[in-house]
């Protein structure tokens, strides 16, 4: 009985265990399907993450590609340089000058703002994971994964050149210096910014500087394609200079050789001629604020630039100054953060002055704005611009104690008659710099409030004059502005028909006899000494001159410069395809070794 009722109890165990046995084997089953579905989608999660990078990077080695072959580097440079020689030789007029410039300016945005596509939905983890493929890329000796978004060295970089194009060239140039001070820079990357110092300190007048800039790079950085360009800013540079100092030891009046230097990029040597310059007449005061505008907008005081612009402007929007000044406005607005306020200032200053090319011009603005539009530095120049001025108080030399007295030392040989009671000499604290000067400083107006007041007396004039473009005005429709004030062809009014007159029978008029001609006879001549008489003449002052080659077709095939001293600096060679059409223009040294290629 007992054995019977031990196999009924054993029956009713394996009943209870076998349903938990099948419940516990889906468990474990489910487990393990669910852990192999989690690896597959880490796995494709992780090889599409790999993918993602593997383009970003792929985009990145394109885009600098684009960029060197592009030359958008050194492209600003070289044509800064090369179009001021042009506009100081009279090879172009500041109209073109004004087009190319503004050309040259909306490709370099153009390169300089190619906006990253980015890591797309990745973005935010895409750190890490690059950071672990670059410690695999460093064991497989493989360079690292580089972009401007994770690399804040290229950001440095990018806020350097945002200052230069502005034409803040000692911000420029801080930056610059501290981009320099970090670790691990390539080669070529250093050379670059090298050059850009160079061209920096030729903009602000430190020639020296810009000179060893130039020639440590021909020197230290000669296998680098950036040598190349190094030794073609240096000749213009040196040809600028040349130039410069034949100017300041020319003849002529003040004003011409101001207009000479601000066209050399000599802004201080220029603005030190007109200091004290009085114009003698309406033509030369004219002149004289154009040249005081254009060297404040170069050595980039927008404010005082707009000012004389507006000034021009004002007195007679009908001329040839002020077309050129408004145009200016144009280009400053390219590079200003108050770019919509000048471009509607400019639109309203061509109502009054009716520039046929001035809608042109807008629209290459405006590209050039949107262009900016993409990728904003603002942010990010705040911040570079915090950190320089803390490296600045870091690397500035500590201030040694005042001493306690200021008075002026008695020399021993001093005259033993001297009064004793006279008062001791002290040193003046304030002309010392040991104290600041009371006297208020000259108030500086932003470039806002000059934008406001010189709209508000365009406003005034275009009221007076043309108050139909106002309604416009008032309304924001600027676009119905810039049409209104647009030239356009009149045709000239059909005259209406006339009967033509009868014809009235006249008597044919009669005329006086002609007189006899008197004969006059010529008095006997007294012999004339023809000795020639020695005539003291100054010899010319020679200076860099360019011979041209031209061939049977009439196009020029090579230009050849060379310098007061008949020595051949370097020369250009153009190519032309069967059509003659031209294709690119070779600059080459005196040795023929390639330079550039345009």
């Amino acid at each position: 009985m007992a054995k019977k009722e031990l196999q009924a109890k054993n029956k009713k165990k394996k009943k209870l265990n076998k349903p938990q046995a099948r419940g516990g084997g889906k468990g474990f089953l489910i487990l393990i399907i669910f852990s192999t579905l989690i690896i597959l989608a880490g796995m494709f999660f992780l090889n599409d993450i790999i993918l993602a990078i593997r383009l970003f990077e792929l985009e990145n080695y394109l885009r600098e590609i684009n960029r060197e072959a592009a030359n958008i580097d050194t492209l600003g440079m070289v044509t800064k340089y090369k179009l001021q020689l042009q506009l100081y030789r009279d090879k172009i007029t500041e109209e073109d000058f004004n087009k190319e410039e503004l050309n040259s300016n909306y490709l370099i945005t153009e390169y300089e703002n190619q906006k990253s596509s980015g890591m797309g939905k990745y973005e935010d983890i895409s750190k890490p994971v690059i950071a672990v493929i670059n410690i695999l890329r460093f064991f497989m000796d493989k360079p690292p994964i580089n972009s401007t978004s994770i690399n804040p060295a290229n950001t440095q970089l990018a806020v350097a050149y945002y200052h230069e194009r502005n034409k803040n060239y000692k911000k420029a140039l801080e930056v610059y210096d501290l981009y320099l001070e970090q670790d691990l820079i390539p080669s070529d990357k250093q050379a670059l910014v090298k050059l850009h110092q160079g061209y920096c300190y030729s903009i602000i007048s430190e020639y020296d500087k810009a000179v060893d800039m130039f020639k440590g790079i021909m020197r230290d950085h000669s296998e680098d394609e950036v040598a190349v360009t190094a030794a073609l800013l240096l000749q213009y540079l040196e040809t600028i200079l040349n130039e410069i100092n034949l100017v300041k030891s020319s003849g002529g009046s003040a004003i011409e050789k101001s207009e000479k230097l601000y066209r050399l990029m000599a802004y201080d040597e220029a603005e030190k001629q007109v200091s004290d310059f009085s114009p003698e007449s309406a033509e030369q005061e004219e002149q004289l604020k154009f040249i005081k505008a254009r060297i404040y907008e170069e050595k980039g005081d927008k404010s005082k630039s707009v000012e004389y612009y507006q000034e021009l402007i004002q007195d007679d929007p009908e001329s040839d100054a002020a077309k050129l000044a408004n145009r200016r406005i144009l280009l400053i607005a390219t590079t200003s953060d108050e770019s919509e306020e000048l471009k509607e200032l400019a639109q309203l200053n061509n109502a009054l002055i009716e520039d046929e090319d001035f809608s042109d011009l807008m629209e290459t603005t405006e590209k050039i704005e949107k262009a900016q539009e993409e990728t904003s530095l603002k942010e990010t120049v705040k911040a570079v611009e915090e950190k320089v001025e803390i490296q600045k108080a870091i690397s500035a030399p500590v201030a040694t104690e005042t001493p306690e007295s200021t008075l002026t030392p008695v020399p021993a040989d001093a005259d033993a008659t001297t009064d004793p009671d006279a008062p001791l000499a002290t040193e003046d604290p304030v002309a010392s710099g040991t104290l600041p000067s009371n006297e208020p400083e000259e108030e500086k107006i932003s470039l806002s409030e000059i934008i406001k007041a010189s709209r508000d007396r365009i406003e005034e004039k275009i009221e007076e004059e043309k108050p139909e473009i106002l309604a416009a005005v008032n309304r924001g429709d600027f676009e119905a502005v810039r049409e209104a004030s647009t030239p356009r062809p009149t045709e000239a009014p059909t005259p209406e028909p006339t009967a033509l007159p009868t014809a009235v029978p006249t008597e044919r008029p009669t005329f006086p006899p002609t007189p006899a001609p008197t004969i006059y006879v010529a008095p006997t001549a007294t012999p004339v000494d023809l000795t020639p008489v020695p005539v003291k003449t100054l010899s010319p002052v020679k200076k860099p001159y360019e011979v041209v080659f031209k061939n049977d077709l009439g196009n020029i095939y090579k230009v050849e410069h060379y310098n007061e001293k008949d020595e051949l600096l370097y020369y250009y060679e153009y190519v032309y395809d069967n059509d003659g059409k031209p294709l690119r223009v070779n600059a080459y040294d005196a040795r023929g070794n390639l330079l550039e290629e345009y």
